[in-house]
């Protein structure tokens, strides 16, 4: 759908790992559909969080506004290792 940009943060549930990587999403996603993370390190207590990012017109390099500070959490379906997959 046009217009909608997610952005995702993959959390991990222990604190003594390093963060996981996202290697790839799955793109263009709309609400209500199932988003595919690939991933290195996630876990089965992993969680994903995501926020809309606001539409408009590009900025120069380094010109980017700050993320918003409210994110949502969502709903996983699935989660290993190697693949997290949830429902935007």
């Amino acid at each position: 759908m046009r217009g909608v940009t997610l952005a995702g943060l993959l959390l991990a549930g222990d604190v003594t790992l390093a963060a996981p990587t996202i290697l790839w999403v799955s793109d263009p996603v709309r609400p209500d559909e199932t988003v595919v993370l690939l991933t290195e390190g996630a876990s089965a207590t992993s969680t994903v969080e995501a926020v809309r990012l606001v539409d408009g017109s590009t900025t120069e390099p380094g010109g980017a506004a700050a993320l918003p500070t409210e994110w949502a959490s969502l709903k996983t379906l699935q989660a290993a290792r190697q693949c997290v997959k949830t429902v935007l």
